[in-house]
């Protein structure tokens, strides 16, 4: 690229990149060979400020913004070709910056939000506006996406509210949670875990498990929350919750009986930045801007052994598919790889980014490790 890229997107399958850039440029990239496979010609020079494919690969949808247009593409990824005209919104109804785009799971529908606090959704095929924005945010949308196949919308903002919507545009639920720290899906789709914290003086904190399909709560908040909580992550099988708090624990909720399991898992010293279910969620690894890499017993919250030093913070960690090994990566610029038994080191540290990592991730079939780093590259491991 040669402008900044301000947004990207891998396809379902991972074998394409598709790149938004400053300059109002849109390319896919072939992630095997890291050679150019398109530039898609927007017509114009505005900033593209997000891009998403759909579920089947076939179609890619970009966003973008200037002073007096914002408007939502739609091409065709084989023909290379714009589907249909770029849709615009009536200025006299919308001043708008699109923040995020997200295709159903039969990439039928595309569901936009916005700057200026709405929701509106899509033709996923045509880019024609299906139905009016969803009224309901009174502040900036920052997240959108489908659940339960493609009958629910979920929309969260800077409000401090999620809204659950038909795609007919019906609001089946809403409910303000305060500062809402961090939401995840359950992996087969039918819990939302949201924590938040109250917007007022009383400093409330909350863990709550929610139904997407009939937008009611699963019961009663989560009991014994006494430290903010700033990240969840599922485990593979959905049945637990690790909650990652601002007095440096890691802390398990059952997802059922949405009680504490166990006690805090006390050990790092300063901020636990990422955390990881093993397959099997049996183990969980911790990473933090202690510089240590802790591997748990998921069950007892027993360290399996001592604490891996890094030469500095941990940003992020991942286990392998079989469980294994366990990665890390943060200011020292390198992945490293562990055994998850013993905590020893498993060959050299993988090195090419010139400046911290931020995020690793591990395909599903194990053969590849990407990374994302400071140094604004992304980076495919063999």
């Amino acid at each position: 690229n040669g402008s900044p890229v301000v947004h990207m997107s891998f396809s379902r399958d991972g074998s394409w990149l598709a790149t938004g850039s400053e300059d109002g440029s849109v390319r896919i990239w072939d992630v095997e060979s890291w050679k150019l496979n398109s530039s898609l010609v927007t017509g114009d020079t505005h900033m593209i400020t997000f891009v998403t494919f759909s579920p089947d690969g076939k179609r890619l949808a970009a966003a973008s913004e200037s002073e007096v247009d914002w408007t939502i593409r739609l091409w065709d990824t084989k023909a290379k070709i714009l589907i249909g005209s770029p849709m615009t919104p009536d200025r006299r109804e919308f001043s708008t910056i699109w923040t995020v785009l997200a295709f159903s799971p039969d990439g039928d529908t595309l569901a936009s939000s916005s700057q200026d606090s709405h929701v509106i959704t899509w033709n996923g095929v045509t880019v024609a506006c299906t139905c009016a924005a969803l009224p309901g945010h009174s502040n900036s949308v920052w997240s959108v996406a489908f659940c339960l196949g493609d009958s629910v919308i979920a929309s969260a903002g800077g409000d401090w509210s999620i809204f659950l919507w038909s795609q007919n545009g019906e609001c089946l639920n809403a409910e303000s949670h305060g500062t809402v720290r961090s939401a995840a899906w359950s992996p087969d789709g039918k819990k939302l875990a949201v924590a938040a914290a109250s917007r007022d003086s009383s400093g409330t904190l909350s863990l709550r498990f929610w139904d997407p399909r009939t937008g009611q709560p699963l019961g009663e908040p989560c009991q014994g929350v006494t430290s903010e909580i700033k990240m969840v992550v599922y485990s593979h099988d959905g049945r637990s919750l690790a909650c990652v708090c601002k007095d440096n624990k890691v802390r398990i909720w059952d997802t059922e009986t949405g009680t504490q399991i166990g006690e805090p898992f006390s050990g790092h010293s300063d901020s636990v930045s990422s955390v990881a279910f093993s397959p099997d969620g049996s183990k969980l690894v911790t990473g933090g801007w202690d510089r240590s890499l802790r591997v748990w017993d998921a069950t007892t919250g027993k360290q399996l052994f001592d604490p891996v030093m890094h030469g500095s913070y941990v940003l992020s960690v991942a286990f392998s598919v079989d469980g294994k090994l366990v990665y890390s990566a943060g200011g020292d610029k390198g992945i490293h790889a562990w055994d998850s038994e013993t905590g020893r080191r498993m060959g050299r540290p993988l090195k090419g980014h010139t400046k911290y990592i931020n995020s690793i991730a591990v395909s599903r079939d194990g053969r590849h490790i990407v990374s994302g780093g400071e140094d604004e590259t992304i980076r495919l491991w063999d």
